[in-house]
């Protein structure tokens, strides 16, 4: 009977067949956002047990690689679904520990007390059992690399180098291990050791570590004091250094590191199976190091965010990742300018957040922030609405009336949804940019305003460029600095803080699942920051003040993964057509809401 360890719960594999997967009707489900719905399939054949990935995000992995397609499993195996550790467990045959030492003495032995001819069957036992100690070693090195790949996932870089110093020591009987640090100017330090040896006491062998900075090569000696090529060197002289075996850790061709192990006692202890050795931890050695360059990155990032957000007003604007950190420097580079900025991204990632902080950190924070969104003015209001009028300017302007721009005078304007100005009004406000005036409507001459324009826009410019629709000389001269800002879904490493920062905004206490927070995790957003915000609006008022959220409290296009036709613009259109352009029916087959099926209409220019 075989069965498989996952958290100390106990599966045994009674089927021929089972599935391993989030999904509820999966033989064996696991509540992780990194397992995928059906993840992977264990299924016996001839006798043995073999595993495949099912197209899963996150990967299966078995023992340290990646499964592309099915690989058998045996007693003990390592297998990973995302973050997720199983074991393969099978009942085997209890197996007797041989002691190779004895064993190997009786050979000697028994070769002294048999007839010459006889010797040859003796001597094909010695290859047998050394070729059983070379197994022995790989599977030690084996055993040692599929901790080390565990503990890499569990990301601890001093734990980590210990950990490789001790099991390093232990497989090769290396007297003392060694992590050395190689500059720049090419000087190193020891940052890590582990043996017998008082590390302040004893010196480096130089002549060792320059070699291997001059060929970029391991080195591998069986008794250094004797042998002619090293035996004169001082260093190795006074250490009385025996056996040597070190090694380069390389990136980008360059010697970033050495890892030094030797044996003062015992000469040639080092094989080339523990050479072999020293290059796959080379290679693992190499991925913690980039692992704690990006772990340390990832720290500098928040440290400066927390730096800009100290120094600058950034009020509302929420995030901790790499993308964010980009915004908020664009930011604190154009606000002090008066120049035009455009910003561009999809709807609800928080444009008007970013033209309100260029605004309260520019020198016309004092001044007004006028926001005309041009996609809700009535095409024939336009003009009015934006320059002002006269009385008696039209039926029904009884009196002068001040435009949005004159109200933003001494401050800023931002002109939201700019692809939907009307293509009339396009060159009044290109006047109004080279000139700095305006004309009201009705009116007899130009007034001068002072303001900085910010636009902003979710559909792409340059095609309403090419069909005619948008001024040239208007685009370019409001898209004078960029600001991209990206969807949601592009900047999940933020969605933990936007989460906290709206239950906190919003709710009294409240707080989230896993489960919830594994279902917004796996969600696409494409209402993007907005769209987030008002599901967990809906969650706090289901849930009640001071409640936990779970699934049941989240809409149904998150909570349901299993209609990921909403994604496709020719999907929907199908749904609409089969619902004879009924929303309600066209919603209900693509697994969403109406509200979020109009969104997408309108995200895709259905009509």
């Amino acid at each position: 009977m075989a069965f498989i360890e996952i958290d100390n719960n106990i599966f045994e594999l009674t089927k021929p067949e089972l599935i391993i997967g989030r999904d509820a009707d999966c033989d064996i489900v696991i509540k992780n956002s990194y397992v995928s719905r059906k993840h992977a399939r264990i299924f016996k054949e001839k006798g043995r047990y073999l595993i495949e990935d099912l197209g899963s995000r996150y990967g299966t992995v078995v023992n340290g690689c990646d499964v592309t397609s099915p690989v058998s499993i045996e007693d003990g195996d390592i297998i990973m679904l995302g973050p997720v550790k199983i074991v393969f467990h099978e009942e085997k045959n209890t197996e007797v520990e041989v002691n190779t030492q004895e064993l190997s003495d009786f050979l000697n032995y028994v070769t002294t007390a048999i007839p010459a001819e006889q010797i040859k069957y003796v001597d094909r036992l010695k290859n047998i059992l050394s070729l059983y100690k070379k197994l022995v070693t790989q599977n030690r090195m084996y055993r040692f690399f599929l901790e080390l790949a565990e503990k890499i996932h569990n990301f601890n870089y001093p734990e980590l180098l210990d950990f490789i110093l001790k099991e390093s020591v232990k497989i090769t009987g290396a007297e003392r291990a060694i992590v050395i640090r190689v500059k720049a100017d090419m000087t190193y330090e020891i940052v890590a050791s582990f043996g017998k040896m008082d590390m302040e006491d004893d010196t480096l062998p130089s002549s060792i570590v320059k070699k291997i900075l001059k060929t970029g090569e391991p080195v591998i000696i069986e008794n250094a004091v004797e042998d002619p090529s090293w035996g004169m060197n001082t260093s190795i002289l006074a250490m009385n250094i025996r056996s040597v075996l070190a090694f380069p850790v390389k990136e980008d061709n360059r010697v970033q590191g050495i890892i030094y192990m030797e044996n003062r006692t015992v000469k040639g202890i080092f094989t080339e199976e523990h050479l072999e050795l020293a290059k796959e931890l080379s290679t693992h050695i190499n991925s913690i190091l980039t692992l704690y360059r990006t772990d340390i990155t990832r720290k500098s990032i928040k440290e400066r965010i927390k730096e800009l957000q100290r120094a600058y007003d950034f009020s509302d604007m929420v995030g901790e990742s790499r993308a964010f950190l980009d915004i908020l420097e664009l930011i604190v580079k154009v606000a002090p300018t008066d120049a035009p900025v455009m910003l561009l991204g999809e709807s609800g990632t928080g444009k008007e957040l970013v033209a309100k902080a260029i605004h309260k950190n520019s020198n016309r924070r004092e001044g007004p922030f006028v926001v005309i969104n041009c996609a809700t003015i009535p095409k024939d209001l336009f003009e009015a609405e934006l320059f002002g009028y006269k009385k008696g300017a039209f039926s029904g302007a009884y009196k002068d009336k001040k435009g949005k721009i004159e109200m933003a005078h001494g401050g800023t304007l931002f002109l939201d949804e700019l692809a939907e100005l009307p293509k009339e009004v396009q060159a009044k406000l290109l006047r109004l940019i080279q000139f700095k005036e305006i004309e009201p409507l009705g009116a007899t001459g130009s007034k001068t305003v002072d303001i900085r324009i910010i636009s902003a826009t979710s559909k792409p410019l340059k095609e309403l460029l090419q069909k005619g629709v948008f001024r040239e000389d208007l685009y370019y001269r409001l898209n004078v600095f960029q600001i991209p800002l990206p969807p949601l879904r592009e900047r999940k490493e933020d969605l933990r803080v936007l989460i906290e920062y709206f239950l906190k905004k919003h709710g009294k206490a409240n707080r989230i699942s896993k489960d919830a927070f594994s279902l917004l995790a796996n969600y696409d957003f494409p209402g993007n920051i907005r769209e987030l915000e008002n599901i967990l609006i809906r969650a706090i008022v289901l849930a009640g003040p001071g409640n936990t959220i779970k699934p049941e409290h989240l809409p149904e296009e998150v909570k349901n993964k299993n209609f990921p036709d909403y994604r496709d613009p020719e999907k929907i259109k199908e749904a609409l057509k089969k619902a004879n352009m009924n929303i309600s029916k066209a919603a209900r087959i693509l697994g969403i809401s109406r509200r979020h099926l109009y969104r997408l209409m309108e995200k895709y220019g259905i009509k």
